[in-house]
């Protein structure tokens, strides 16, 4: 992730590799959009978004507090320019 958000960084695809689940065979899934879910004074927690659309969690801890959609940080997207 440090490389895709690193300033003047050209990233055309960016691949997940999840071993969530006990006994799962891990999968290699396509990432569209990545965003911090948790508040600033929280440890951070993030989720993504897949080529289909749907979102998955990235960290597999219980999240304490979860942000409304349009107050989370975006640190990495290819549908926009505007990251962090």
């Amino acid at each position: 992730m440090e490389l895709a958000t690193a300033p003047g960084s050209r990233v055309e695809s960016v691949s997940h590799l999840s071993l969530f689940g006990h006994g799962a065979a891990p999968r290699l899934e396509q990432v569209v959009e990545v965003r911090r879910i948790t508040p600033r004074w929280l440890p951070a927690q993030h989720r993504y978004m897949r080529v289909d659309g749907r979102w998955t969690e990235l960290e597999p801890w219980p999240v304490d507090e979860i942000l409304p959609f349009d107050m989370q940080t975006v640190v990495f997207s290819l549908l926009n320019e505007d990251c962090y």
